[in-house]
């Protein structure tokens, strides 16, 4: 008697061998050792915005209020040495705009203009900082003068580094993998809010890595009164690192943070913070366009 094949026996075989075929053909994920090699004298000159807006409810009704800036930043490799890169940062123009409890609407430009309760920002304004980073991105150091330390200026310029910039793997890593960093967020009198941030490779090119980041606070840790409870959501953000400065060609991030307190009351507060790259003569241009404009036109014109 001959052997019977079933048609099913010879299609699963077919199955097989052809995913082993492919499994074979098919090369690794490319891996990238994700690295800083910077060269003296590279600049980049960039803007950092911040917008915050606070809604504070309570029996007595809502009040919401609206604060945002603009800090204009001179960025230089100065130093290359052992896989460190030293940053000199010079700070420059402020924008700062308030709204609810105080109105300001403030540019260092303007000598007519006026800081009001963000006065402490306006004193990074001619301010210059030197920052340290490993080949992996990890802020070494910081030189700073007390304007631009978190108790004169408001501002955790260390903070707003690591994260512009989060730390890179070891390891090299394929697009799609991902990697754990930690860090700590200041919260003043409270303490420090513990972060676990997790970082994911979207792609590189061109020298430029994109990192998109997911990040978990821990509020457990904090000394916080009686009746007071804090929590953070939807906290995310993007890195895009140019690995020939170390500096972040564009960056966001974004959260979201409620505060229960006694008496019925709550805060809420919506913060984003932008890091970009912009192009001081087309700045320029556009600003001297714009004060053209505004000029009155000459008498028999």
């Amino acid at each position: 008697m001959k052997p019977t094949v079933s048609i099913s026996s010879i299609v699963f075989s077919l199955f097989v061998s052809t995913a082993f075929a492919q499994e074979a053909t098919t090369p690794p994920a490319q891996k990238h050792l994700l690295r800083i090699s910077a060269s003296v004298g590279t600049e980049q000159h960039l803007v950092q915005a911040s917008e915050m807006t606070t809604t504070v409810e309570q029996p007595q009704g809502k009040v919401e209020m609206l604060q945002s800036t603009s800090l204009w930043i001179d960025a230089k490799v100065v130093a290359v040495d052992g896989g460190k890169t030293t940053l000199r940062h010079t700070y420059g123009r402020l924008k700062a705009k308030m709204t609810g409890m105080a109105n300001v609407d403030y540019d260092s430009n303007d000598p007519e203009s006026r800081p009001g309760p963000l006065s402490r920002l306006a004193d990074m304004v001619g301010e210059t900082a030197t920052v340290v980073l490993s080949e992996r991105g990890a802020v070494l150091s910081m030189d700073a003068p007390e304007a631009l330390e978190g108790g004169s200026s408001g501002i955790d310029m260390k903070q707003m580094m690591m994260q512009a910039v989060p730390e890179m793997p070891e390891e090299p890593v394929a697009i799609g993998a991902t990697w754990l960093s930690e860090t700590t967020a200041p919260m003043g009198r409270f303490g420090d809010m513990k972060c676990k941030i997790t970082n994911k490779l979207v792609s590189v090119e061109k020298g430029i890595a994109r990192l998109d980041q997911k990040m978990e606070f821990a509020t457990d840790g904090l000394n916080l009164p009686g009746g007071m409870t804090i929590e953070v959501r939807d906290a995310v953000g993007y890195s895009l690192i140019d690995l020939s400065s170390g500096m972040a060609a564009d960056s966001e991030s974004s959260m979201t943070m409620v505060m229960g307190m006694p008496q019925g009351m709550k805060m809420n507060m919506a913060m984003k913070t932008t890091m970009k790259r912009v192009d001081p003569a087309a700045e320029a241009a556009a600003t001297k366009q714009t004060e053209a404009k505004g000029k009155p036109a000459e008498a028999g014109k």
